[in-house]
């Protein structure tokens, strides 16, 4: 009994964790941004950016400040960008 519920426990964790990722997903792309992928690990959130038009440390910190502001647990956000210039 004590197993199954720590398993619940765990599925609803990554469940969580799965839907925080894509709605931060979706609020990078509202930003402009071609496509964008976010993962955990912990409280480090490592976000590649697709973006055709480069990219500027001004777009980072703005990626930065709003994963910062939106998830409580992140303690280290990485960006990386990924096409264009």
């Amino acid at each position: 009994s004590e197993e199954m519920k720590a398993v619940c426990d765990e599925k609803a964790a990554i469940t969580k964790r799965d839907y925080a990722e894509a709605l931060m997903e979706m609020q990078i792309i509202a930003l402009g941004y071609t496509d964008a992928f976010v993962r955990t690990n912990g409280n480090v959130i490592n976000v590649t950016v697709l973006s055709e038009d480069g990219h500027s440390a001004q777009q980072s910190n703005e990626i930065s400040y709003l994963v910062m502001s939106t998830w409580k647990e992140a303690k280290k956000v990485s960006v990386d960008f990924q096409g264009g210039s």
